[in-house]
Parts: structure tokens; C-alpha cells; sequence
């Protein structure tokens, strides 16, 4: 167990309690990420029902949402957090930049969020378990909130040394993890 730095209160291993400036930060940009997909949709919303959509528009956001899932399923998921196969550095750029380009978070952030879920799955520690919250349905329905979103601002961070050292190892991982940004904006200054 790790000591929260903030309090007395124990965490488990690789789990960090960030600090007031740093977990305000870290919600801000978890809004921003939850938020601007949803207004999003409701502009194109608008737009389909304003007859304003086209074919090239549908087009666009089929490639680059597959793109998008692609680099993180299979990126992001399948090679880095599970080591589940290995590649060349050609394929693994694209997977790392069609990851980034999903916007959902930098490599050393998914990576390490995803084996601290794998490590204590349904248990305190997994930071979005849906099933730590109650059995009543009420607390279920909460959990299964709890999973998709808001969990997103819990005021902890998972720990780069505890989950991902092969990650800060790598120099080019490394390096598309400090580029998260560009990609992202590459992204959405194009869509």
C-alpha cells in the first residue's frame, strides 16, 4: 500500500491522491473530453435534421471514427496495455497516432488506467469498476454510470513507474506520449 501524500488515507499500490491543483486540472479536461464529443453530436444532429450533412460528411466520420477505434483497440489496447503482439515501428506509429487521435487520453494515461483496472478489477482500486457501488438496482444503475464517465474525475492518478515502466522505457512510446496533443488537434482541427 501507498500513503496519500494529501491525507492518512491508504490507497492501494500505484494509486496516487492528486493534489487540489492537480485534480482540478485533471477534471477540466475530463469535462472538456466528455463535453465536446457531446456537442458535437448535437450540432450534427442539427445539421442532419437542417439538411446541411452530406455524403462526404458521413464518409469522413465513418473513416476516421474506424481510424480512431482501431488505434485504440488494437494500439492501445491490444499492444500496449497487454503486450499481446509485436510489430514493426512503421505499424506501430500508426497505431499510436490513430490512438491519440481518439482523444482519449495519452499513451502513459491509458496504458497505466487500463492494468490498474486489470490489476484490481471489482475490487477498491479499479477505477471504473461498475460493480463496487451497491447491489440495490439504484446502485447498479449508479455503478454502471460511475463506469462510463464520472470516473473520470476521481482525484487519483495512477502511478507511470507502478504500471507502465516498460512504456517510460520505450524512447518512441515516449515520445507519442508527450505528442498526445498534436495528434488530438491534428484530429479535430480536420473534422
Amino acid at each position: 500500500m501507498t500513503l496519500s501524500t494529501s491525507s492518512t488515507t491508504q490507497h492501494p499500490a500505484g494509486i496516487s491522491r492528486l493534489a487540489p491543483t492537480a485534480a482540478r486540472a485533471k477534471i477540466a479536461i475530463a469535462l472538456a473530453v466528455m463535453l465536446i464529443p457531446l456537442f458535437g453530436t448535437v450540432e450534427a444532429i442539427r445539421l442532419l435534421f437542417a439538411g446541411q450533412l452530406t455524403s462526404l460528411d458521413l464518409v469522413l466520420f465513418i473513416l476516421f471514427y474506424c481510424i480512431q477505434m482501431f488505434g485504440v483497440s488494437i494500439g492501445y489496447h491490444r499492444y500496449l496495455a497487454h503486450r499481446a503482439f509485436k510489430t514493426s515501428r512503421f505499424f506501430r506509429s500508426l497505431l499510436m497516432v490513430s490512438g491519440s487521435m481518439a482523444a482519449q487520453g495519452p499513451i502513459l494515461f491509458w496504458v497505466t488506467t487500463h492494468r490498474r483496472h486489470h490489476t484490481y478489477s471489482d475490487k477498491p482500486g479499479d477505477p471504473h469498476s461498475p460493480n463496487l457501488h451497491g447491489e440495490s438496482r439504484w446502485q447498479r444503475l449508479k455503478g454502471l454510470w460511475y463506469a462510463h464517465m464520472p470516473w473520470m474525475l476521481a482525484p487519483d492518478m495512477s502511478s507511470w513507474s507502478f504500471f507502465a515502466k516498460d512504456v517510460l522505457r520505450d524512447r518512441s512510446l515516449f515520445f507519442y506520449n508527450q505528442t498526445y496533443l498534436l495528434a488530438v488537434s491534428m484530429t479535430k482541427c480536420n473534422t
